[in-house]
């Protein structure tokens, strides 16, 4: 019985000093890999910050986009308006503002 128990207590020697040879080779292996691992992690905040950068950028753009359109409504129809009515002052009044905001106002369609 002795012989039996010193030979399974032998096996499982063996058997933890393979583990521990492999844990220890598994260690090396991440500290190998450690430096190439924070890269990665580091790509990927970097990844998420662009992602929201670029959704931020895509809502801004949207919201331009909308407002230029109206702007181009707004002055498509004064410019109509003004070619219509008097091309003689109509530099003048495209480029001065108070005389462009009379013509707003005159036309009803000014907005405060």
């Amino acid at each position: 019985m002795n012989r039996v128990t010193i030979t399974k207590y032998s096996d499982m020697k063996q058997i933890a000093g393979n583990v521990t040879r492999a844990l220890k080779d598994l260690n090396e292996k991440y500290k190998c890999l450690k430096p190439y691992l924070d890269q990665i992690d580091q790509v990927e905040d970097s990844v998420t910050k662009l992602e929201q950068a670029a959704y931020k950028l895509d809502a801004y753009s949207k919201r331009l986009v909308g407002v230029v359109a109206a702007w181009a409504r707004v002055f498509r129809d004064d410019v109509r308006w003004l070619l219509s009515s008097s091309t003689a002052g109509f530099p003048k009044l495209l480029f001065d503002s108070k005389a462009f905001h009379s013509v707003k106002v005159l036309r009803g369609t000014w907005r405060a």
